[in-house]
């Protein structure tokens, strides 16, 4: 099927330019931030990005008072001052996980460290959001395989048990309970799925280097200027197969690092954001950048906490 005649009409597109200022915008901050940094500075960064998290929210939470006790009151989900819950994701997906990397290497105080788990505890309960909620559990799993490897046979026993205990009577019943509740609930699963279909639909019409910025899915056919809502197939429409192997061997080099050196919490953050971006388009999000370009740095400084640590 071709869809050549809408394709003209999407590439210049008002949405497509909002695209591209956003992708051009975010890189540049975060390269010229990276580029710019000094080694004994990077902690002092990653500490204050916790510190503007838990300001930032707090007096998003006391400014919208009533807005949070109504969302908890009726079940709705809290928006903030975004226009979608989900764009609150990126960070709730990485922020406890860097905050725990931060106080284990003593960069930052136990307060802040307990403040930071409990905004994003309370955030992810007020937004609902389901790509959160899968993140963790994937990532409960996935932690619980890189303890495996290296333990003892006793600990394995002891840890297989563990897990299937918390695994059927805390996580089993409700994770099947809130899969079908996110199916039945305006068949927000259903319209993801066309979403993805109709995104690769409009990929395999440009497969090498796709039609530049926008969003070329549809809710009933490709070209209808909705995005595929999972950040590897928007990447293909944009960027074709050029994009996408750039930005896999990008991923797979921080990875690769932080596993041969067994740097486990931010190996569990590159491993959060990667599940989040499956249920969304987060390449338009500095704070995307922002974290993916600290976790590339951390991955390149094997000895930053050493000298964190002498500061």
């Amino acid at each position: 099927m071709f869809f050549g005649g809408k394709i003209c009409n999407d590439l210049f597109y008002e949405n497509a330019i909002r695209t591209f200022l956003a992708y051009l915008l975010s890189l540049l901050n975060a390269s010229v931030l990276f580029l710019t940094i000094k080694k004994d500075e990077f902690a002092k960064i990653l500490k204050k990005i916790l510190v503007y998290f838990n300001i930032i929210y707090l007096l998003t939470f006391v400014t919208l008072f009533l807005l949070v006790i109504s969302s908890i009151s009726n079940g709705e989900r809290f928006s903030g001052y975004s226009t979608n819950p989900n764009q609150h994701g990126v960070l709730l997906v990485t922020i406890p996980f860097l905050a725990f990397y931060l106080f284990k290497n003593k960069i930052i105080k136990n307060w802040l460290f307990v403040l930071s788990i409990i905004t994003s505890s309370f955030l992810a309960f007020l937004i609902e959001s389901d790509a959160v909620y899968y993140s963790f559990i994937i990532i409960l799993f996935f932690y619980f395989l890189l303890i495996f490897k290296k333990s003892k046979i006793e600990v394995k026993i002891f840890l297989i048990f563990f897990f299937t205990l918390i695994f059927y009577f805390l996580i089993f019943d409700s994770l099947m309970l809130y899969i079908d509740q996110t199916n039945n609930n305006g068949d927000q699963a259903n319209v993801r799925y066309v979403l993805w279909f109709n995104g690769i639909l409009a990929f395999l019409e440009s497969p090498i280097i796709g039609f530049g910025p926008g969003s070329f899915s549809g809710f009933f056919e490709p070209f209808e200027s909705v995005e595929c809502h999972n950040t590897f197939i928007d990447l293909l429409t944009n960027t074709g197969l050029l994009g996408l192997v750039f930005y896999l061997f990008f991923l797979a080099k921080i990875f690769k690092s932080f596993y041969s050196k067994n740097v486990i919490l931010p190996l569990l953050m590159l491993s959060s954001i990667i599940i989040y971006s499956l249920f969304h388009n987060i390449l338009r999000h500095p704070t995307f950048w922002l974290l993916l370009f600290s976790l590339n740095y951390i991955s390149q400084n094997t000895n930053l906490n050493k000298s964190v640590v002498k500061k």
